[in-house]
């Protein structure tokens, strides 16, 4: 004759089994968090690979608009080549200008653990590539689906008069680097699965060769 099951079995059972459910359901949290967060970085790493191919296509043909900076009034010497806008020009590149456009989170908030989360006012932050003679068709290059992007600094290389560069330096062709960050529409910095940030920091190296705008008179 079998023996029953007693009471104390049973409840030795229940919490076997309530045991090895909650350590499933954590394991299987914890690979969805991770799973999710591959995915926001992967969308992060395609941004930024397909924004650095379009640039340097751009940068096939074309180079520094020093003159437009001028034309501005920007002293690229006293911003040290720093600016908020990229003006190029060479080709079909004549009249291009790169800029972030909206109101754009600046980066270096992005990283700070205090950081609020949700800021709907930023998702509304664009890279775009406008023309001079077309400026209702401008092309974004970052700000589509759901990533977010910081605001977008340029450094223009070569800056500074040519003689106060080396011979090296002044025969060699314009280039700029391009900072900021992209980061995902869930980012929040207290929660590791919706910590995707990525940092930009790409140099293009121009194939033009414009006159330094510190030898215009």
């Amino acid at each position: 004759m079998k023996k029953a099951f007693t009471l104390v079995e049973i409840i030795i059972v229940i919490v076997i089994f309530a045991l090895l459910s909650g350590a499933i359901l954590r394991t299987y949290t914890t690979i969805t968090k991770i799973a999710f967060r591959i995915e926001q970085d992967k969308e992060l790493a395609k941004e930024v690979l397909i924004l650095s191919q379009v640039l340097h296509n751009i940068a096939e043909e074309a180079t520094i608009d020093y003159e437009k900076y001028q034309a501005k009034g920007i002293d690229l010497k006293q911003e040290k080549g720093i600016t908020d806008t990229l003006y190029l020009t060479g080709g079909m590149r004549t009249g291009t200008e790169i800029a972030s456009v909206g109101d754009c989170e600046k980066s270096s908030n992005l990283y700070t653990s205090s950081y609020q989360t949700e800021k709907s006012e930023f998702s509304g932050c664009k890279l775009l590539l406008t023309k001079e003679y077309a400026p209702d068709t401008a092309i974004i290059l970052l700000g589509n689906g759901n990533i977010n992007q910081s605001k977008m600094k340029f450094k223009v290389i070569p800056y500074l008069p040519n003689n106060q560069q080396d011979s090296e330096i002044d025969t060699g062709k314009p280039g700029f680097r391009i900072l900021g960050s992209i980061y995902s529409a869930f980012y929040n910095p207290q929660r590791r699965e919706n910590k995707s940030v990525f940092p930009i920091q790409l140099f293009l190296g121009l194939q033009g060769k414009t006159p330094n705008i510190y030898d215009i008179n």
